[in-house]
């Protein structure tokens, strides 16, 4: 699921860009906040894949935001201002912007230059699914006290990923309750079972489209989802195309020597 981050503090603006058409490029989920040092305190919470912000604000800049967002992975910046000297333009590209719109922008403008930092983000072979993964596992081993019981658990879902596991399933394994299991996977990682389970599932998908040739119907055996159809609407709610277009783009990206789709974090 894409998302966007808006940071801007005059409020007509904000607005405009909220009501912007979204969905028709791609993206699923907008936020916005009206100074930088909210926006950067979204930033760990949201994880947008892409910012688009004002240069002038209170707290906390556009520049001084952007520098901060580049230290994230998978992340694109838009500035959208009305400064437009040579400077801040420099100072942008120093902090990894990009792209730079002048305001007044028109919404095609805006939405174009959103769209184009999608693809950029897609053509980089950056999987979106694998990104919220390695923000999974980050989430994990950032709790503070955190004993071996979450890893313990991630562990078991990789191993039996391809089998007809639940959360009781699970339960059984690891000797709790489920209510209590339920909890202590949310609190540590704010994701639920069913969206480490499901992520998993997806992550192994890919590799398969990407490296075999096996059918649909066996793929969605290997990952442990016997019904084909369901699979392939998650998928294309996932990845925005469906199994057999990602398959195909993924093969005519390995010919034009684009850069593959990123590891998942162990």
């Amino acid at each position: 699921m894409m998302r966007l981050l808006i940071a801007d503090d005059e409020k007509i603006i904000a607005r405009g860009l909220l009501q912007l058409d979204w969905n028709s490029i791609g993206i699923q989920e907008v936020r916005a906040v009206d100074n930088g040092v909210d926006a950067l305190q979204v930033l760990s919470q949201y994880n947008p894949h892409i910012v688009l912000t004002d240069i002038k604000m209170p707290g906390m800049n556009g520049l001084e935001l952007a520098g901060e967002t580049s230290k994230i992975k998978n992340c694109k910046t838009i500035l959208l201002t009305g400064y437009g000297t040579f400077e801040y333009a420099k100072t942008a590209l120093k902090n990894g912007v990009f792209d730079y719109l002048l305001k007044p922008a028109s919404p095609e403008e805006v939405l174009e230059v959103v769209k184009r930092a999608k693809s950029s983000l897609e053509n980089e072979g950056v999987s979106l699914i694998e990104a919220e993964f390695g923000k999974i596992i980050k989430k994990i081993n950032d709790v503070d006290g955190q004993n071996d019981t979450i890893h313990a658990i991630l562990d078991y879902i990789e191993k039996h990923y391809m089998e007809n596991i639940t959360l009781a399933t699970l339960s059984e394994y690891m000797y709790f309750s489920t209510a209590y299991l339920s909890k202590l996977i949310k609190k540590s990682t704010s994701y639920n079972f069913s969206k480490i389970l499901t992520t998993i599932r997806m992550i192994k998908a890919t590799e398969l489209l990407k490296h075999t040739n096996l059918k649909i119907y066996s793929i969605c055996e290997k990952i442990g989802m016997n019904d084909q159809r369901y699979f392939s609407q998650l998928f294309s709610k996932t990845f925005g195309k469906t199994p057999m277009a990602y398959r195909k783009e993924s093969h005519e990206q390995n010919v034009t020597h684009l850069v593959d789709v990123i590891k998942r974090i162990d």
